[in-house]
């Protein structure tokens, strides 16, 4: 096992391992099965170290959600019982929670923790939705599921299934939300620039409730810095003084102005343009597109934006900005939309959006597929690695199914690599097939990242 691995990476580890087990049926459980995967992690407190989901079916979407608490070998024992305590909160926002604990504390004398809280766990909470995972601090393969959260322990009873097994009473099975359902942070087309002026007048109504922010923040977000009133009132390509990564002015409205020039060309167009046979009536369906209302511009762009937002906690449950909003935006007002407000974004996106993980999962696959197999591209390499996410829990297994893909898989993943500079195209090109990451850049970055935020090494 490598040594001095952070939290995160010992926490990444022990759950790949639980999914592992539960993949190749070495472990079992009335609820939990092979259709378990992790998750992204909720974003409002009590926030778990991770996360998974059991689909009832591997057809359908519908299941239940386990929030996940990791603790190291080097926590004390009162950090052990904080972090069954932080277990039971879990419990309480999803279906079940489990604990992941050390067999023993290697700085307390190696005090057998492990065996400490399967007892209390049994004797006060086992008819309660809690669950215990124990793992060897010398050897996390060696690894134990000594509590099912679903089933329902009578005290000192013992985790060994028979046809006689009661499990715990379960709230209604939930779907998740597209976005949720990935581990990653969810991202299309943004960069901090945008998000950083979101953030700014999101501050500036800071006086409001929080729905009410939103509301007031967005049109004022929307009027005068994503778009301007000569972008809105006009059928010129103008674009946005928001800057995309990269520095380039996003080309806000192009897209709908292109359409609405098709359609009083006669060409051929979306139903929805059909009706566009003037430049007044272009005008009026921009102007439709950009007010307030919904299935628009304006409101799907503000979905977009909250999305993500929602997704890098850089607000809170009450629409507050957070400390990582706040970064941005000290970053921002210091440097401009250049480079340093990149790489701050980088940053948070890398550990804070799990695109870390993202990216040594890829590494992952390469390294056990690429030199055993002839692919003709990287768009057959895609198509592997998608089922080898799906066969090892870490995208759901119906992924196919139930998303209307716009966009091939990670192709958006793909291209915000590159753009953050993550990737190495060059290498790329000489391989002709594979993904080559520049994982130098990327451990600067979350080495920066876990020396800025402390605190958030969970």
């Amino acid at each position: 096992m490598k040594k001095n691995l952070n939290h995160d990476d010992q926490t990444e580890i022990c759950l790949k391992n639980i999914l592992d087990k539960f993949h190749n049926k070495s472990w079992k459980s009335p609820i939990i099965n092979d259709s378990v995967y992790k998750v992204k992690t909720g974003t409002i407190f009590p926030s778990q170290d991770a996360r998974i989901f059991i689909n009832l079916n591997k057809t359908i979407d519908d299941g239940y959600s386990v929030g996940i608490e990791f603790k190291p070998s080097t926590e004390t024992k009162r950090g052990m019982l904080t972090g069954l305590g932080q277990a039971i909160a879990y419990s309480q926002s999803e279906h079940a929670s489990i604990l992941i604990s050390p067999k023993y504390l290697i700085n307390s004398s190696n005090f057998m923790i492990g065996d400490y809280l399967k007892k209390l766990i049994l004797d006060t909470l086992g008819d309660k939705p809690i669950g215990l995972v124990t793992y060897n601090p010398k050897n996390f393969d060696d690894i134990d599921f000594e509590l099912d959260p679903f089933i329902h322990y009578e005290s000192k009873r013992t985790s060994v299934l028979n046809k006689n097994i009661k499990t715990i009473n379960l709230q209604a099975p939930i779907e998740l939300s597209n976005s949720e359902a990935q581990y990653w942070s969810w991202w299309r087309d943004w960069g901090p620039h945008a998000l950083v002026e979101y953030l700014i007048k999101i501050k500036k109504y800071s006086s409001f409730s929080g729905s009410q922010r939103t509301i007031l923040a967005w049109e004022d977000y929307y009027k005068n810095k994503l778009t301007t009133p000569s972008m809105r009132n006009s059928l010129e390509l103008v674009p946005s003084p928001i800057k995309n990564l990269g520095g380039e002015n996003y080309k806000g409205l192009f897209g709908i102005k292109t359409n609405i020039k098709k359609a009083l060309r006669g060409e051929k167009v979306s139903s929805k343009y059909k009706q566009i046979k003037t430049e007044q009536d272009g005008i009026n369906f921009l102007k439709k597109q950009t007010s307030k209302g919904k299935d628009n511009n304006y409101a799907d762009l503000k979905k977009n934006h909250d999305n993500t937002l929602n997704q890098l906690e850089l607000w809170d449950e009450f629409k507050n900005v957070s400390i990582f909003g706040d970064k941005l935006i000290e970053t921002f007002l210091k440097y401009g939309p250049g480079i340093e407000l990149e790489e701050e974004f980088t940053k948070q996106m890398l550990i804070k959006g799990r695109w870390r993980n993202l990216v040594l999962d890829i590494e992952e696959f390469q390294k056990e597929n690429l030199p055993n197999n002839n692919y003709a591209s990287n768009i057959e390499l895609r198509e592997h690695l998608q089922e080898y996410f799906k066969s090892r829990g870490y995208v759901k297994t119906n992924i196919n199914r139930s998303v209307t893909q716009k966009r091939k898989w990670l192709q958006a993943e793909l291209q915000l690599l590159n753009k953050l500079g993550l990737r190495k195209l060059d290498e790329e090109k000489s391989k002709k097939v594979g993904f080559v990451f520049d994982f130098n850049k990327i451990n600067k970055f979350s080495e920066a990242y876990y020396k800025e935020y402390k605190d958030d090494e969970r």
